[in-house]
């Protein structure tokens, strides 16, 4: 059971909770453990500066000949670089993110709680930990065999010697090949290779949050389309007869009424909030996800060596950027129910200033909330196709390239 506390850390999810361990999501200013906390997040900073220049210094200073290892190094490169500016942009954002999480927190307290409120929330949540802890499993399953493949497969190079391979492609002005230096830069790969699922943490928060937002606009549909001055019930002698509770006044339904528009004010504020969180880290999340797509599937095409986790790798990005854009297209779906919800509800027993209220508000709301990232992207089912038609386009010209060799 998914239990909802009324503290600012109750309204994250589970990805939160783990950030917090890397350092990545501070607590609030005051708190004894911040300082603990920032360094713990400028050493995983560091670490992933590491790996994405090291794995860089492979194309630089030992570029693989062969087009297939190139695109899985190129591929691995665009990986750990989206780790580390996606990492960059949120501590950067830190600040935006808990005046966003505290404005959730005061709209659940402000007058929007109830049974069927919290029963909304509850399964939005109860979705999005599934599909967190889904994701998650098959991102260490991934992991675990990415680590393990250097040690099951040994191929003999042209001398017939067998090549030491290693999970993550990079380069150190060093003998890699030579004992300990190949064990120990394997075990240290190893172990900084769960940092790379920061990603993913990254994108949970942020959908976490879209889909709260998504719940709130659900309330808000079910309290506009509620509105009435003779409210009913059903009798108690049949589900089919209804009876009027009471009689609610022109100044308790204008009081409602001011009540939702401030609601939705509201959520328009945690929409501008998240957006501007978002904004560069997923932006950067579709660039990278075009690249590593089209790299991805042609090295899972090319190479036999890693070809399950090249495959299962591919399902993990398509999910990694379809769930932003699945979830932008909930809340836009659910704004455009607004206009709707007001519509619906009783006004034509309404007063003269009600009336004025909800019109002014369902012309509003004619414009749907929708989610921008790079001033270019909107996070809708249209974008989703548009990175995947970006990834195709860049597969195709990979393999008539190499066909032409």
């Amino acid at each position: 059971m998914v239990v909802f506390g009324r503290g600012v850390e109750a309204v994250l999810g589970p990805s939160a909770k783990l950030l917090r361990l890397l350092g990545l999501w501070s607590p609030q200013k005051g708190d004894t453990s911040h300082n603990g906390s920032a360094l713990t997040g400028y050493l995983t900073l560091a670490l992933i500066f590491g790996l994405m220049v090291t794995s860089a210094l492979k194309l630089l200073m030992d570029r693989p000949r062969e087009l297939d290892e190139l695109g899985a190094c190129i591929f691995i490169v665009t990986m750990l670089a989206e780790v580390f500016f996606k990492m960059l942009c949120f501590v950067v954002q830190r600040p935006t993110l808990h005046k966003l999480v505290q404005l959730l927190t005061e709209i659940r307290a402000d007058g929007s709680t109830g049974e069927r409120n919290d029963e909304i929330r509850r399964g939005y949540q109860i979705l999005v930990d599934r599909m967190f802890l889904l994701i998650m499993v098959t991102a260490t399953a991934t992991q675990t065999l990415w680590a393990a493949a250097p040690v099951i497969y040994q191929p003999l190079n042209e001398d017939g010697e067998v090549t030491r391979l290693l999970p993550l492609s990079m380069w150190l002005p060093l003998d890699m090949n030579a004992s300990p230096n190949y064990e120990v830069i394997y075990l240290v790969q190893v172990l900084l290779m769960p940092l790379a699922s920061a990603s993913l943490l990254f994108d949970f928060v942020f959908i976490d949050l879209m889909v709260r937002i998504a719940a709130e606009l659900e309330i808000l549909d079910y309290s506009f389309s509620g509105l009435s001055k003779n409210p009913k019930s059903v009798s108690a002698t049949s589900k089919n007869e209804f009876k009027s509770v009471h009689t609610v006044s022109d100044g308790e339904i204008n009081l409602q009424l001011a009540k939702n528009v401030k609601h939705h004010q509201e959520i328009l504020r945690s929409v501008d909030l998240l957006e501007e969180a978002m904004n560069t880290g997923v932006f950067i999340q579709f660039l990278a996800s075009t690249i590593a797509i089209s790299c991805n599937i042609f090295a899972a095409t090319s190479v036999t060596l890693y070809d399950s986790q090249f495959k299962q790798l591919i399902i993990i990005l398509l999910i990694q950027s379809g769930l932003y854009c699945i979830f932008g297209q909930v809340v836009t779906d659910q704004s455009e129910k607004l206009m709707h919800s007001a519509y619906s509800c009783e006004w034509v027993d309404c007063d003269t200033r009600f009336r004025r209220s909800l019109l002014t508000f369902s012309v509003g709301a004619t414009r749907p909330i929708e989610f921008t990232v790079g001033r270019m992207y909107k996070l809708s089912r249209e974008t989703f196709l548009q990175v995947l038609q970006g990834s195709y386009a860049m597969f195709n010209m990979l393999y008539t390239f190499q066909s032409n060799r």
